[in-house]
């Protein structure tokens, strides 16, 4: 990035003044200078991620699957993408922290053991992996996992900014992201118990399209009206 000088060049160096550009300093939230959202194809992930793309201070890298990789880097939102068995390609000792929404108990040591104490914090909101969420009885080195709790933070927040601040700021988050998936978010509909019988199968095994929006309606079709 470009600097302007702030020294004075003289034809005498006893009257000029020296100067050095500031350093460039990678930006830092929460004490990291990277933040892993694991999930990163959810709809909830990519909530946080629009929220984050928004912040000066964050370097966002997105964990997912190799099947919604191309996905999840064409939104466009993430500073990085990385598939969950790159995990341990990625820079140890950068100060680094985790947004789960995964909830997959290996992918999580997993995390906590190559970052270790550059692990800042590690919290734990979503388990999209259902079936992988056995809890690892060895304590994991690195931030202790703290689960996000939404009225307790909300609570907080609304003490901070007062109601009407945060209102406002979620207002411009939601709106943010409504516009952004204008590119990308595909509404489905899906009717009856059939319709709601296979969503709900997709959903649990994993195999749903995330750029799929699903509307369910227990009526067996649509309304000629």
């Amino acid at each position: 990035m470009n600097q302007t000088f702030h020294g004075v060049i003289a034809r005498e160096v006893a009257d000029s003044t020296p100067w050095w550009p500031e350093p460039n300093v990678p930006p830092a939230f929460e004490g990291a200078t990277n933040t892993l959202v694991t999930s990163a194809s959810s709809k909830t992930s990519i909530s946080l991620a629009s929220c984050l793309a928004a912040r000066a201070d964050v370097h966002t890298i997105g964990l997912t699957s190799e099947r919604n990789r191309a996905f999840v880097t064409s939104l466009g939102l993430y500073d990085e993408v990385a598939t969950y068995d790159e995990v341990t390609r990625l820079d140890p000792v950068t100060a680094t922290g985790v947004v789960d929404l995964a909830g997959n108990a290996q992918l999580r040591a997993e995390i906590h053991h190559h970052f270790g104490d550059a692990l800042t914090f590690s919290i734990s909101v979503g388990a999209t992996h259902w079936d992988q969420g056995e809890a690892v009885r060895a304590p994991l080195p690195g931030a202790k996992a703290e689960f996000f709790f939404a009225p307790g933070q909300r609570a907080k927040r609304e003490q901070d900014w007062g109601p009407a601040e945060l209102n406002s700021r979620i207002d411009r988050a939601y709106r943010s992201l409504v516009e952004h998936s204008r590119s990308w978010l595909n509404v489905e509909y899906r009717y009856g118990s059939t319709g709601i019988e296979a969503t709900y199968t997709e959903l649990l095994n994993g195999t749903a399209d995330p750029s799929a929006g699903f509307i369910c309606i227990p009526s067996a079709e649509a309304s000629s009206g």
